[in-house]
């Protein structure tokens, strides 16, 4: 169980990141700053966009944990 228990953490870990690198291409590539977008513009549509990259990241990270 030790080996699954690392294994799950580290997709967990994988995740977190490549949800932090979306946010950084995000900011870069389209100059907008998210935090800002979220908060202080109150942009649904930025949030929606967040919300399918953490899910789909989740969805991958729970594919290859099962498999």
């Amino acid at each position: 169980y030790t080996t699954l228990f690392r294994s799950t953490i580290v997709y967990a870990l994988l995740g977190f990141v490549l949800l932090i690198v979306f946010a950084v291409i995000t900011n870069y590539i389209f100059k907008l700053k998210i935090r800002d977008e979220l908060v202080k513009d109150n942009n649904v549509g930025m949030g929606i966009a967040i919300a399918g990259m953490a899910v789909a990241i989740a969805i991958i990270i729970a594919g290859t944990i099962n498999s």
